[in-house]
């Protein structure tokens, strides 16, 4: 038995001495008295589940019982957390910086309530489905957290009956201690139940937002984009960003996350699966004239797009040329790219569609990190970086 648990039992003792003479009124406004009615109807509602279940009972009654324990756990378990923000100092709290890892699936708001569920059924010998070896390895860790619940409880439980304006140094400690072993608890089950990234993935996914973040700053000062469509969300964004990213990327920031001179383990992983065809884009980004340039990128993040570069000056579809085996000439049969072309037009548009097309698969291949980045790209640029920090050379 640990320190923080002879305290609890200590607690205890007092606490059902003074609880035959004071208890909070539900009126009260103070977290304690909230936690005290609170953990009273959570008891009452296991009482009546296990009764329930002993008497073998109406499967749809034990099911509806199911369901408000689990909201009455969610609930008091708020209240827990509420109690640690108000008796423990921030720099004695468990940190929380894992949690940027997590996958858009999980929610915050009701991750408590599921965590406490998921260490009742780990602790009681069962097992998650389809994950029998993680539920296995997680057991020692969830008797020790459900252990750790019923002390926390029994300790906001006394100090509750005895003064809610205030905590004791014991109650303190003993959340200080809870804390971190439900943070530790929390990471450890989230990372062996979910697909989590790791620190690796995590921090090229970083250097992708900085790319892409750069990027769209870039367009606002050349005016491709305006601030006001960053500022609503304008819905061409979701395309516009990434295929402006791929060019810078590649053309502009080429010592980034897409320089292509590395090997492709230190690529992003939603880059990978295009290398060969990212060094194709490359070589013919690097044979464009700065106003060939300019006019792709105002294409790509034009809703008309592909029309403004689909046909000649004068008005009919390009052609590519052949060479004199009457076969179509491409980029790698060619020491200088720009001869497999007919002309500029034909450049840019081959190049247009090369680019939305590997900018448009991020989303569909690479949903999950698109979503992540995108959701911290309208973040930053949000709140924009003045003009003057944007390099007239990266332009």
């Amino acid at each position: 038995m640990t320190t923080f648990e002879t305290k609890g039992l200590t607690l205890s003792f007092f606490g059902s001495i003074k609880k035959l003479f004071s208890k909070p009124k539900k009126s009260d406004p103070h977290t304690l008295a909230a936690f005290y009615y609170a953990d009273r109807d959570l008891t009452r509602l296991a009482d009546e589940l296990a009764s329930l279940r002993r008497k073998r009972g109406d499967p749809k009654a034990v099911r509806d019982l199911q369901r408000r324990l689990r909201a009455a756990q969610q609930a008091l378990m708020d209240l827990v957390t509420q109690c640690v923000r108000e008796a423990v100092p921030e720099s004695d709290r468990a940190p929380r910086a894992f949690r940027v890892k997590y996958p858009d699936e999980i929610n915050l708001e009701t991750l408590n309530g599921g965590l406490w569920h998921s260490a009742e059924i780990l602790a009681s010998g069962q097992i998650i489905v389809n994950r029998e070896v993680e539920s296995v390895s997680l057991r020692s860790l969830a008797k020790h957290t459900v252990s750790a619940i019923g002390v926390v409880r029994q300790a906001l439980r006394q100090q509750s009956v005895m003064n809610v304006r205030g905590y004791s140094k014991d109650t303190v400690d003993i959340l200080c201690w809870f804390d971190h072993n439900w943070a530790e608890y929390e990471l450890q089950y989230i990372d062996s139940m979910c697909a989590n990234l790791s620190s690796e993935q995590y921090e090229k996914l970083q250097e992708c937002v900085v790319l892409f973040s750069e990027a769209t700053q870039r367009a606002i000062k050349l005016g491709y984009l305006t601030q006001d469509m960053i500022d609503y969300y304008d819905p061409i964004l979701m395309f516009s960003i990434p295929r402006l990213a791929v060019v810078c990327g590649l053309a502009i920031f080429p010592d980034g996350p897409l320089n292509l001179d590395r090997k492709l383990c230190e690529i992003p992983s939603c880059f990978q699966f295009q290398f060969a065809f990212l060094k194709r884009i490359r070589e013919l980004l690097r044979c464009l004239t700065s106003e060939e340039l300019c006019e792709l990128e105002r294409a790509l993040c034009s809703a008309e797009g592909l029309g403004t570069l689909e046909r000649d000056e004068t008005g009919k579809p390009t052609k590519v040329k052949q060479r004199e085996d009457g076969t179509e000439n491409n980029v790698n049969c060619c020491e200088n790219p720009r001869d497999a072309f007919h002309d500029s037009r034909d450049l840019l548009h081959r190049l247009f569609v090369a680019v939305s097309g590997v900018a448009d698969q991020l989303q569909t291949n690479s949903a999950r990190e698109m979503r992540l980045i995108l959701k911290d790209v309208f973040t930053v640029c949000n709140d924009p970086v003045p003009a003057s920090t944007v390099d007239d050379d990266d332009v």
